[in-house]
């Protein structure tokens, strides 16, 4: 298969099905592994939401009581749709690989679920999350596993019917890690989610949904149950 450059894909760091993510009620999503991590901070901490999306773990952290939330998020339709419906929230349109709206060390947690496997250079986005993070902040990420053959599937799937895919990373448990590493942070927690083809789970399947999830995900699941995604909790160093 032709390998498809940079210039050719997504370069936005933008989902390909926008108009499925647009869709979604924007309710308070739990990030298990983030709000676990963040629990007993102090409530009046500065957090930012890197590719926010509709708000959801925003509005989950605002249910938590944290007061100082701050969003950003770079399709510009999605944005201003988030806006409109959670007007309290302090959204911002920009770009998670550089973060120019926001000062040295002004935050104490920055979080990005989800994001780096999308960006054409997460190096940028990184440096710029380290930068933003005040001595002692801490960093939590969430990354596919772009080796795990669910990441491969879609890849093929986006190219047979897109031409393109939207994973411009791919990430391994050493990859990531080393990248966080590289700028300074240092890894606190580091957890392994297993999983197998969750596309098969993916609502979009339609009529087709009972099918992929009751009878064929199960028995792929029996056979396959790899690493699926990585979450990461760092820590700015203090010195």
């Amino acid at each position: 298969m032709k390998k498809i450059k940079v210039k050719d894909c997504y370069r936005s760091g933008t989902p390909i099905n926008l108009d499925y993510h647009r869709s979604i009620k924007p309710e308070a999503r739990k990030w298990s592994f983030l709000t676990k991590n963040i629990k007993s901070k102090n409530k009046k901490i500065k957090i930012l939401d890197i590719g926010c999306g509709n708000g959801s773990i925003m509005l989950q952290l605002r249910k938590m009581g944290f007061t100082n939330l701050y969003g950003l998020e770079y399709e510009k339709q999605m944005f201003k749709r988030t806006l409109i419906e959670h007007p309290g929230l302090k959204i911002k349109q920009g770009d998670a690989q550089n973060l120019v709206d926001y000062a040295n060390g002004f935050f104490d947690v920055v979080l990005s679920c989800h994001v780096l496997e999308h960006l054409p250079f997460p190096d940028k986005a990184v440096s710029e999350a380290v930068r933003v993070l005040k001595k002692g902040g801490i960093f939590v990420v969430g990354v596919p596993n772009g080796y795990h053959f669910n990441d491969r599937m879609i890849r093929m799937i986006q190219l047979l019917v897109y031409g393109k895919y939207d994973h411009l990373q791919r990430f391994s448990k050493k990859k990531i890690g080393r990248l966080l590493e590289k700028y300074g942070l240092i890894i606190k927690k580091f957890q392994v989610n297993k999983g197998s083809l969750e596309l098969l789970k993916d609502v979009r399947m339609g009529k087709f949904m009972f099918l992929t999830e009751k009878i064929i995900y199960p028995v792929i699941k029996f056979l396959y149950w790899q690493e699926f995604s990585f979450e990461i909790m760092a820590k700015k160093k203090v010195g």
